[in-house]
Order: structure tokens, then sequence, then C-alpha cells
């Protein structure tokens, strides 16, 4: 299926510096993207953005642990969080903001590939901010497709 985004994570945002405590890679990421819920705490309970995850000691709750709710939590939350969100889907058409919430919200087939979008995006995110050593497990976003169709 062909698709084509704009939005938070389209690339026209500018960087953000780095700074010392991040690595290089750090400043690739877009302004936006820190304040942008990644996942849940280690106690499942409570939505992290990436600047939390990206300080030293935040862990993340296993992404293969989430329950249905709570993975269209984060992505309809992730969704709400960017200014102008419109997805180009072959058949489908434009799918922008509340269609997109829908779709999550209810499970549907679009749902779901919105869905494995984000949890792409988190784990781009992620790769991005880890300190060597420090990379992703799978059960955060790291090699292993994190989304399952519920």
């Amino acid at each position: 299926m062909n698709t084509q985004t704009t939005g938070a994570d389209g690339g026209a945002d500018q960087p953000v510096d780095g700074g010392s405590e991040r690595p290089a890679d750090a400043a690739a990421v877009p302004e936006r993207q820190w304040e942008m819920p990644v996942g849940f705490d280690e106690t499942g309970q409570r939505l992290v953005t990436l600047r939390e995850a990206a300080a030293q000691g935040t862990r993340l709750f296993p992404v293969e642990r989430l329950t249905a709710d709570q993975r269209a939590e984060l992505v309809v939350r992730r969704i709400l969080a960017q200014n102008r969100f419109r997805l180009a889907m072959y058949g489908e058409g434009v799918i922008e903001t509340m269609r997109a919430v829908r779709e999550v919200a209810n499970g549907t087939e679009i749902g779901g590939m919105l869905s494995e979008v984000e949890f792409y995006m988190i784990a781009e995110m992620l790769k991005l901010v880890r300190r060597d050593g420090d990379q992703p497990s799978p059960a955060e976003g790291g090699e292993a497709r994190p989304y399952a169709k519920p």
C-alpha cells in the first residue's frame, strides 16, 4: 500500500540541538518529537515522552505486554500531538486527524496500519536518542516488529 505523510515526523521540522548530554544523532530529532509519547513507564500506568525516555535510567514498559487499549491510547495521543496529521492512502484518500483517531480507536485495518507507522517512528526516535550500549530492546521498539494486531 502506498502512503505519503506530512506532519510532526514528515521532516519539515528543524532539528533540535542535542546538547552534550545526548548522542550526536539526537540532533536529528525534530523538536516536536521530544514531547510526544513513546511508551508507558515501567508500571504501564503513565505515558512517557521521548525526552523522558532519553533521560538516563528511564525504562519503558515492554511493548509486547501493552494491552490493545494501551497501544491505541499511545497512538491516538501521538496523532493528536501533531499540529497537522494528514496521510494520503491509496484507495482511501487523505486521512486527517479525527478520522485517524477513529480508525485507531475502532481497531480497523487502517487503524492498524497507522499504529504500525507510529510504532516504527517510536522505534526510530528511540534509536536516535539512546546512548551507545543503551539501544532499545525489542520490547521497547527495537528490531522486533512491535505492533501486533489485536
